[in-house]
């Protein structure tokens, strides 16, 4: 009996077992068969198994409760502000992507630069310089900006900016793997469940067909 209460059973349950086990059958063994007391260490002994069936199934119950406690992946504070920063970084790449071209730009009028030469392209290598000079600015001008987004948010360079992003981006690949994990583990737990209740429930039939044959057999 301790051992059924530090289980969990409830104590009225075990209380049960002694009038539905011994003295339950003992009215209809004596209804059957006549007094006939060398029985009783049989019932006793199916007391004891019934016994031992009620602590396997709180323990199983019990199981049970600690693998439902599923509980849904918390986001670190930093996983949270992931999406915000990737927001600026896009932002930090479009930017990059402007420079690029506009350095590809910078490359082509250099190049066209170079190539002209002779007396006759004095003009022409004017302008080109013209064109170079302002496009240096330009590129300047932009790259500067790339500082001007992330301080727009806080940031005072662009490197403290990456070093948290980097860092967001890994705890926020990570909450995600976990709440892939926590969405395989219900799923699956879902469908155990699913076979547990069918399993319970044909349990339940045969055991309701018993006892509906029992009764049929008492009344012949």
């Amino acid at each position: 009996m301790a051992q059924a209460l530090v289980s969990g059973a409830a104590e009225e349950q075990i209380r049960e077992i002694k009038p539905e086990c011994i003295s339950e059958e003992i009215k209809a063994s004596i209804n059957r068969r006549g007094k006939r007391p060398e029985l009783f260490w049989l019932y006793l002994f199916e007391a004891v198994s019934k016994l031992k069936e009620l602590i396997e199934k709180v323990r199983e119950r019990v199981a049970e409760a600690k693998e439902e406690r599923l509980e849904f992946p918390v986001r670190s504070p930093l996983a949270a502000k992931y999406q915000q920063l990737e927001s600026i970084q896009r932002k930090l790449d479009d930017q990059n992507e402007a420079i690029f071209n506009r350095e590809l730009e910078l490359g082509r009028v250099r190049n066209e630069l170079a190539c002209a030469t002779g007396i006759f392209k004095r003009k022409e290598r004017k302008d080109l310089q013209e064109q170079v000079d302002s496009l240096k600015q330009q590129v300047a001008s932009m790259k500067r900006w790339l500082s001007g987004i992330v301080r727009e948010h806080g940031y005072e360079t662009v490197q403290e900016f990456m070093q948290e992003y980097q860092a967001a981006r890994k705890e926020y690949k990570a909450y995600r793997a976990a709440v892939e994990e926590w969405r395989r583990r219900t799923e699956a737990k879902g469908f155990m469940d699913m076979q547990l209740r069918e399993a319970k429930k044909r349990t339940e039939e045969r055991e309701e067909y018993r006892g509906y044959r029992s009764s049929g057999r008492g009344a012949r």
